[in-house]
């Protein structure tokens, strides 16, 4: 998904076909620099209550109207328990 809308993985690795994510996020720039990280891929990180592995960082993008400020993006799915 992330190649077809031409999001850019500018640390770690994108999902593959290979690994269904589950568990796994990617996140973007804003992210990183929101949570203060300084090397966010492989770091476990609680989402809506679950742990959860950052394996890349996205070039932001926006994903809102282009009129507000960048805002933190998580991608990924719930890990299945």
């Amino acid at each position: 998904m992330l190649s077809t809308l031409g999001m850019e993985v500018i640390e770690g690795r994108n999902f593959s076909r290979e690994s269904v994510p589950y568990g796994d996020i990617i996140i973007n720039e804003t992210a990183v620099k929101i949570m203060g990280m300084n090397d966010p891929v492989g770091q476990i990180i609680k989402v809506g209550g679950q742990d959860v592995q950052i394996i890349g960082v996205l070039k932001d993008f926006f994903f809102e109207s282009m009129h507000t400020p960048m805002h933190r993006c998580i991608i990924g799915l719930p890990r299945k328990e």
